[in-house]
């Protein structure tokens, strides 16, 4: 009996350390998805525990996502790719510009940045290229100044950028604030995307799942499909 009994045991020990690998993969793998649930300064941890893994480790972790069935997630993955891109210069360049964009203005009589100011200054200098980003912070801001998100909001409305909807699609359901809410529509209107109903369908299942429901203009946009 107790030679069963070390046997057992001893089995145990060499399946432990397979247990805890997969388990560890296992939280690896969920960085994707808990970075699509979080918001604010949670968000902004979990894109940095991820962009952390370097290149070939956040690529890994993101590729498996890039046709995830929900269409938020497979936008935050395919977004989160391009810091391993061309474009990952100008994505920390137009973080920069904002985030500076107060104290340079602190030099001036100005009290606040101009949000078509600063909207046009990324459209200048970037095109569409920081659209899918910023569009996904903006849907992860959760103590942004009024003039930033409007900044940002009139850049998307501008660019009309078809990737960038699934951000504008998660901002203008969780927004409590209806110039943000009907700037968003704007965006997401002005964009032509052919898939908006299914992002908008997506967002109605988790409103659901949180007991809340979609503001109205947003939830019509479901049948556009």
């Amino acid at each position: 009996m107790s030679r069963i009994l070390a046997i057992a045991l001893l089995a145990i020990s060499f399946d432990a350390p397979a247990v805890a690998g997969q388990e560890a993969t296992m939280e690896t793998n969920d960085l994707l998805r808990k970075a699509a649930r979080e918001s604010g300064d949670e968000y902004l941890r979990t894109e940095r525990e991820i962009r952390s893994q370097g290149a070939a480790g956040a690529a890994a972790l993101l590729r498996p996502h890039l046709n995830d069935p929900d269409p938020f997630v497979s936008f935050t993955a395919r977004t989160l790719m391009g810091w391993y891109g061309p474009q990952a210069p100008e994505y920390q360049a137009a973080l920069d510009y904002l985030d500076s964009l107060p104290k340079r203005i602190a030099r001036t009589p100005v009290p606040t940045p101009s949000p078509t100011g600063a909207a046009a200054y990324l459209e200048q200098h970037f095109g569409n290229r920081v659209a899918d980003l910023l569009s996904l912070r903006l849907a992860k801001a959760s103590n942004w100044p009024y003039w930033k998100i409007m900044a940002v909001l009139f850049y998307l409305r501008n660019q009309g950028a078809q990737s960038a909807t699934p951000g504008l699609v998660r901002f203008a359901a969780e927004t409590s604030t209806d110039e943000y809410l009907n700037t968003a529509i704007e965006a997401i209107r002005r964009s032509g995307h052919v898939g908006v109903g299914r992002e908008v369908a997506a967002e109605q299942k988790r409103a659901k799942d949180l007991n809340k429901s979609l503001p109205p203009a947003l939830a019509a946009m479901a049948q556009n499909d």
